[in-house]
């Protein structure tokens, strides 16, 4: 951290969500004319929660400008009882929400399946924490979903073609208050939209290749806090273009393994859409080799094998001088072992 001089801090934050959820689910297919399918479904629920955090200080040093090393002087107890106060408590939510969806599809051919999907969307309200003690309360999302589709099945192969747009009320956002605090805001209206392909192709002798590329375009319309209008600004952390492509093999003797490829753009990481402050684009190599019985299995995995760096998100904060960014994680690989008795 930066306040004036730089200090090493280092901090217990612990965060617990005690929830009791109650729902009633139901969906009905009903087949009115040859190869024309309607269904019609929802979700009613209840649900009550305790939120806890807790957030303490428990060692800090000032930064040697020169040497960059620290000096032995516990500085925690004033953080504490300035910048960080020490936080612990709990606080209640909960919602009632009911859900309807409604589908329309239509066998066009033994190998098309043309779709068309209603649908409501919920996430549950909750509280935020912060280290200054507060406790901010944030309401629930509600989302309006349209998905408009095709569903292709081959003789060894199968594709599918979404196009689908998502109208938010009251969207959920991320703001960063400071390097220790996120505080979630309620924006008044938003959408995203996009389209997706997926596929799978049985390319014969055990191998299998599937992968997919999708593409959406995110903005805010009606999002206001303390004069500032973010209307028109795309979401924090929402890549316009994503691809994936993966190769598969399958031994009858139980031996397999994966070779996969994901690539996504570089993103805004704040509502501001700060061009100083965005997520890497990345391209994302992993492996995994192994042998799988009824009972015993042994992977050899690989992931990010690049060792590629790439920054996922950022902050700034001029009032108090703090800036920093967060990376993706490093070239990891290792065994898995397991057993079902």
């Amino acid at each position: 951290y930066n306040v004036g001089a730089e200090a090493k801090v280092d901090a217990l934050l612990g965060a617990s969500r005690d929830a009791k959820v109650k729902a009633v689910y139901f969906e009905a297919d009903y087949d009115f004319l040859p190869r024309w399918t309607l269904t019609l479904g929802g979700r009613y629920e209840e649900n009550k929660a305790d939120n806890g955090v807790l957030y303490f200080v428990t060692n800090a040093e000032i930064v040697n400008p020169i040497t960059s090393d620290t000096l032995p002087i516990d500085i925690s107890p004033v953080l504490s009882a300035t910048l960080f106060p020490d936080t612990e408590r709990t606080d209640p939510s909960g919602d009632e929400v009911f859900l309807p969806k409604i589908a329309l599809s239509h066998d066009t051919a033994d190998w098309l399946n043309l779709f068309v999907t209603l649908s409501r969307g919920y996430r549950s309200g909750s509280v935020d924490f912060t280290t200054e003690g507060d406790a901010p309360l944030y309401g629930p999302e509600y989302t309006n979903n349209i998905d408009i589709g095709a569903r292709f099945s081959l003789a060894n192969a199968s594709i599918s073609l979404t196009a689908f747009r998502i109208d938010y009320e009251d969207m959920q956002v991320g703001v960063r208050i400071d390097a220790s605090n996120f505080q979630t805001d309620n924006a008044g209206e938003a959408r995203a939209q996009g389209a997706e392909l997926e596929f799978t192709i049985d390319l014969g002798k055990g191998f299998n290749l599937f992968g997919g590329i999708g593409y959406i375009d995110t903005a805010f319309i009606d999002y206001q806090d303390e004069e500032q209008d973010f209307g028109g600004n795309h979401f924090p952390n929402a890549p316009r273009n994503t691809r994936n492509l993966n190769i598969s093999y399958k031994h009858p003797v139980g031996l397999f393994g994966t070779l996969s490829w994901a690539r996504s753009d570089g993103s805004y990481t704040d509502r501001d859409n700060s061009n100083d402050l965005k997520a890497d684009a990345k391209d994302l190599f992993g492996l995994q080799l192994g042998y799988r019985t009824d009972s015993f299995s042994a992977t050899l995995y690989g992931q990010n094998l690049s060792d590629k760096f790439y920054i996922t998100d950022q902050y700034r904060n001029d009032n108090f001088g703090i800036a920093g960014v967060f990376a993706g994680d490093p070239r990891e690989y290792g065994l898995k072992l397991s057993y079902s008795f």
